[in-house]
């Protein structure tokens, strides 16, 4: 600050004694910058994300359930053991959502015998058959999802 001071009467000093011949020209003087507050990230521990004011595409939902009733195939995103808890769970699965993933959910892998128990399953698309699950990888692989591979669920 005294730096400052000291700098300013150096140059108001300097510019009284520059001669008078040619008219100096007028400094521009410039509104200072306008700083904005720094953007605060939202904590979402469950439900929908939030999106831009004025946008056009809806927001990822929270990790849906596998369908009741319902034999089929998908592709598994993640395999999360129960221990590690299901947000662990959600969390991967709102990933694949914000990466533009079908049909993302969770399930508890226990209650269906296709499956090996024990683990939450972040899974993508819901298929009635294999060969239908299979393109789906693809897309996972390049979106985030190295590790997905297609399996079959069965109530």
């Amino acid at each position: 600050m005294l730096l400052f001071v000291l700098t300013a009467i150096a140059t108001a000093a300097a510019a009284s004694s520059v001669s008078t011949k040619h008219s100096p020209t007028k400094p521009k003087v410039t509104a200072p910058a306008k700083t904005r507050p720094a953007a605060t990230q939202p904590t979402i521990t469950a439900g929908p994300l939030p999106t831009a004011p004025g946008s056009k595409k809806a927001p990822p939902t929270a990790a849906g359930d596998w369908p009741a009733a319902t034999s089929g195939y998908t592709n598994v995103l993640a395999s999360i053991p129960v221990s590690a808890g299901r947000a662990v769970a959600e969390g991967r699965a709102r990933a694949a959502t914000a990466a533009g993933l079908p049909r993302v959910g969770v399930l508890v892998s226990s209650r269906y015998p296709s499956l090996r128990g024990g683990y939450y399953v972040v899974f993508s698309g819901v298929y009635p058959t294999a060969t239908q699950a299979v393109p789906g990888l693809a897309v996972a692989h390049a979106r985030g999802f190295p590790d997905a591979y297609e399996a079959r669920v069965s109530p």
